[in-house]
């Protein structure tokens, strides 16, 4: 004959209200699952545990079982079908009647699961008694904890939260205390006993506003602890003076990650790097239409967790100087992120003062970054000048007749991709400008008497760069000039010498001659 046995008693009725060890679950086909009655139970005779179920399925499934200190007393599992559903639900009512007799005295923890895919999981003590003796002495609280969560990280601070109580339903203290792994040479988690706790903090739950119907939330500050695995033991005790009537010992491993990532980048191959922390000097200076840079931020790590869960985010943007004051505007270019996105690329081709950033997050949400300030000369762009097909340097000589025509074509000239559409030319003679763009036909100009002029191609881009090409332009008829002046002043030296000797001629004619 069975000391603990259960009756199921299938009623389809509307669950009462609850307020703990209740679950919901709706992706699961299961609604409310809870305790009719929350208060722990308290007995030294049969009692019966009861509660409710409410699922879109009409055939369930509920296990239980009875622990204390981690040990299972007893333990059982049940199936029954709905027949009848109730807004589109069918309700269960379920029973567990129980004869503590051979489970001696123990502050034990019912709980009862359901579920197919997901388990759904309510829990509340057992105060089973003396039946001589019914106060505190002998009776040792009871306590849950709902958080933290085993091996997860936490960083600055964590929540303790779950139930806690008394054999007569009050809310006894709770107390806990971190430990290191590693203070302890070969320690592994959760294997220390009361007497070798450290760190105890207590918090008097009687009358903290933490506390609502035996449930606890405590913040805990672990911004002061290394980086690593921990310890967490929480237990429950009436009273500060009876530390020995202790509940159950839980603990909890967990991880404690309060340091940010350190942040490591490589950029080998870069000749003009100094590196000057958090100023507008720029670390790397090359010129426009460089080899490409590449940006490896891979080595960087957390101190203690390494480099697992580590995401990445480059950000490049330009550094733009305000004309109106010593300001500067900032321009976003590029964001990559991802756990993957160790190594930036960033190509030369546009010139400008760049900012690359490197920010690193761990899966704690520490996060660190670092700046590397990048300057980009750009390149003055290469003027190329052909005149009637044929190519001209800089401070050759041409000759053009008056009549003539000369074909210039500077449309060769070249600067880097990001330039190229925005070059412009300028043709000036004797440093005047004369014509505006790259392809003309010119002619000897009418402003320009003398047999040699200076024609100048410049060729600019969009940042104001400059580049040019001189050459001397020659008359074919140099000595035209001169013959012609010769030839007048030998006209007029004739025009006058005939003027004077007809003048002569005429004075001596008008002399008497007796």
């Amino acid at each position: 004959m069975r000391i603990v046995s259960f009756v199921l008693i299938l009623i389809f009725i509307n669950p009462l209200s609850f307020v703990i060890g209740n679950a919901d679950a709706e992706t699961n086909n299961y609604y409310n699952f809870g305790f009719y009655d929350s208060e722990p139970v308290t007995s030294q005779d049969n009692f019966t545990v009861s509660g409710y179920l409410n699922s879109e399925l009409n055939q369930t499934f509920i296990s239980w079982s009875i622990s204390n200190f981690g040990s299972i007393l007893d333990s059982n599992s049940f199936e029954f079908y709905g027949t009848e559903k109730i807004n589109s639900l069918y309700n269960y009512d379920w029973k567990i009647e129980i004869n503590p007799i051979n489970l001696g005295i123990c502050t034990c923890l019912i709980t009862i699961s359901t579920g197919i895919n997901e388990i759904l999981t309510i829990s509340k003590p057992i105060f089973i008694m003396d039946g001589t003796i019914l106060n505190d002495s002998k009776t040792k609280p009871a306590i849950s904890i709902l958080s933290p969560m085993d091996d997860l990280i936490y960083t600055n601070e964590l929540i303790i939260s779950g139930y806690a109580w008394n054999y007569d339903a009050t809310i006894p203290n709770v107390s806990w205390s971190i430990n290191s792994v590693y203070l302890l040479e070969g320690q592994m988690t959760c294997q220390l006993e009361f007497i070798e706790l450290s760190n105890i903090s207590t918090r008097l739950i009687d009358d903290g506003p933490e506390v609502h119907q035996n449930s606890f939330n405590i913040d805990v500050d672990i911004s002061p602890f290394d980086d690593g695995w921990h310890s967490l033991y929480v237990w429950s005790h009436d009273s500060i003076e009876s530390n020995l009537i202790n509940s159950e010992l839980k603990c909890i491993p967990i991880k404690i990650d309060n340091d940010s990532p350190i942040v490591v980048i490589n950029y080998p191959g870069i000749l003009d790097y100094n590196f000057t922390q958090e100023s507008m000097i720029p670390e790397i200076s090359l010129l426009e239409n460089s080899p490409r840079l590449s940006f490896d931020g891979s080595v960087s790590n957390d101190p203690f967790w390494g480099r697992n869960g580590l995401s990445f985010v480059w950000t490049l943007v330009e550094i733009i100087p305000n004309i109106y004051n010593d300001d500067y505007n900032v321009e976003v270019i590029e964001i990559i992120s991802g756990i993957d996105e160790k190594v930036f690329s960033l190509t030369t081709d546009n010139s400008g003062f760049f900012r690359l950033t490197l920010s690193v997050s761990d899966l704690s949400g520490n996060i660190d970054s670092k700046d590397i300030h990048i300057l980009i000369t750009n390149l003055n762009p290469i003027a190329k000048l052909k005149i009637n097909g044929q190519d001209v340097m800089d401070g050759d000589n041409i000759v053009l007749s008056d009549f003539n025509e000369l074909i210039l074509d500077a449309t060769n000239s070249s600067d880097t991709a990001n330039d190229m559409e925005s070059l412009n030319c300028i043709w000036k003679v004797n440093n005047i400008p004369y014509y505006e763009d790259c392809y003309r036909k010119f002619i000897w100009p009418e402003s320009v008497t003398n047999d040699k002029f200076i024609l100048t191609l410049e060729v600019s881009d969009n940042d104001g760069l400059i580049s040019h090409i001189s050459i001397a332009v020659l008359s074919d008829e140099p000595n035209n000039n001169g013959y012609y002046m010769i030839l007048l002043l030998i006209i007029s030296i004739i025009f006058v010498s005939y003027a004077f000797y007809k003048r002569f001629n005429v004075l001596e004619d008008n002399i008497p001659k007796w």
